[in-house]
């Protein structure tokens, strides 16, 4: 994986890329691969637009397209 990589969704396999960590950042929480710990979901370019693409990114200083807040259901 690298910078500017698109996530994909797709069923379980157990491999290393599919394990992240969340972590606290700002008000909210990054999510960061296990495997590329430099790398974390990102909105990109960030965009509040439906359907905009996640991808990762080098982590920042609590960037907010990269603050992820969980809500129960």
């Amino acid at each position: 994986a690298k910078e500017g990589d698109q996530c994909v969704v797709s069923g379980p396999t157990g491999a290393p890329s599919e394990k992240w960590q969340v972590v606290p950042a700002g008000k909210g929480y990054n999510i960061r691969s296990v495997q590329f710990p430099d790398l974390c979901l990102d909105i990109c370019e960030e965009s509040t637009e439906n359907n905009t693409k996640i991808i990762l990114w080098e982590k920042g200083n609590n960037k907010k397209n990269q603050q992820w807040v969980f809500f129960p259901r």
